[in-house]
């Protein structure tokens, strides 16, 4: 987890991994896809449906389960 920035490791995630659409940063896991943070290459590959999305800034999304 030190190879990422500052503004990653201070969320102290479970677990950050890299997607073909983008970054996952999972806070909290789960059987149904726990919680975290998706920075997607574009908000349309984003992989769960967008209901289970809010844009806290542009570009970052929170997720929970659905």
């Amino acid at each position: 987890m030190n190879r990422w920035p500052p503004s990653i490791t201070g969320l102290k995630p479970e677990a950050v991994t890299v997607h073909p659409w983008g970054v996952e940063i999972i806070m909290k896991p789960y059987f149904d896809g726990g919680y975290g943070y998706a920075v997607p290459n574009s908000k349309s590959d984003l992989p769960m449906p967008s209901s289970c999305y809010s844009e806290i800034q542009q570009g970052i999304f929170w997720y929970g389960p659905c």
